[in-house]
């Protein structure tokens, strides 16, 4: 009798174990699609180089659809066994994004399902909102802080078995600094995840730095940028893991309309960890056709 309960309470802990280590993976392996659906992507012509001047009016609304097809060298984010396949990742996106005066409200809501075309078994769907306010300051010029929330409901295929719940806090600044026919955009933050598995949960600082350009004006315009993210696990299995997460990103963008772009993107992504284990690099790269529609009553900028 002793030996059958040691032996179920065993079983206990190591089904336990697995499940918190396949949460922290999915996690892990949302990062980088969180990072590539919520980053700003250049476009024609986008950049202003007085954020603080008036806005020509624009819909608050706009739908995007994204449909990338890349290949990924690393699809279990593993320091050693690295699964390789092509994939896509089509998402949906409905965007608000309206200023008054000095104050810019934006929220955004993401459904994403990224999908293997042999290892079935990695396919992923995700579910995200955010919400945050933008403020604007003559004293800071060009450089604009920022907080939003983000929730991320994290599935397996086609939004079924719910694996993790995250919800992220951040506060950063970042701007738009001209040099010629340049911007560089720099970016700063400092966030706070809570997880429905706490194994997922952590705190981290971050800082990035993309530069943008126009090959052609208005039709064609690249970007490449660096971020890097230090990592701090403060629950579960994970309590004590210290990460140190590099992400580069490049691409080009090809304005099809004003409406339809083609896009080559190239991501890269190096973590370096004090658990073992958690070493892994990826590359994810392939073209992508993206699709803006704006919507809605527009009105001028109020002073």
């Amino acid at each position: 009798m002793y030996k059958a309960r040691s032996a179920c309470a065993a079983l206990l802990a190591a089904t336990s174990s697995v499940a918190f280590a396949q949460d922290d993976t999915a996690a892990q392996r949302a990062d980088a699609r969180l990072a590539r659906l919520q980053r700003e992507r250049p476009e024609p012509r986008r950049f202003k180089f007085n954020l603080l001047a008036e806005e020509a009016p624009k819909p608050p609304f706009a739908l995007v659809l994204t449909l990338p097809v890349t290949y990924n060298t690393n699809i279990d984010t593993s320091d050693t066994d690295h699964r390789q396949d092509l994939h896509t990742d089509p998402s949906a996106e409905l965007d608000y994004d309206q200023r008054t005066g000095t104050v810019r409200l934006f929220a955004r809501v993401i459904a994403d399902a990224d999908n293997y075309f042999e290892h079935e078994d990695a396919d992923a769907s995700m579910l995200v909102g955010k919400v945050g306010v933008k403020v604007f300051d003559d004293k800071l010029g060009n450089f604009i802080p920022y907080a939003h929330y983000s929730g991320a409901l994290l599935f397996g295929r086609n939004f079924q078995d719910h694996q993790v719940t995250l919800h992220t806090f951040t506060v950063g600044v970042n701007g738009q600094i001209p040099v010629g026919k340049l911007v560089f955009v720099p970016d700063f933050q400092l966030s706070r995840r809570f997880a429905s598995d706490s194994g997922a949960e952590r705190s981290q600082v971050g800082a990035g730095l993309e530069l943008d350009g126009d090959f052609i004006p208005d039709r064609l315009s690249w970007s490449i940028g660096e971020t890097v993210q230090f990592r701090h696990y403060t629950g579960g299995t994970n309590q004590g893991r210290h990460d140190v997460n590099f992400q580069t990103a490049a691409g080009l963008s090809y304005a099809l309309t004003s409406t339809v772009t083609i896009e080559l993107d190239f991501n890269f992504e190096r973590n370096s960890s004090n658990r073992a284990g958690k070493d892994y690099s990826v590359f994810d790269f392939g073209p992508a056709i993206g699709i803006k529609v704006p919507f809605g009553p527009t009105k001028k900028l109020l002073k």
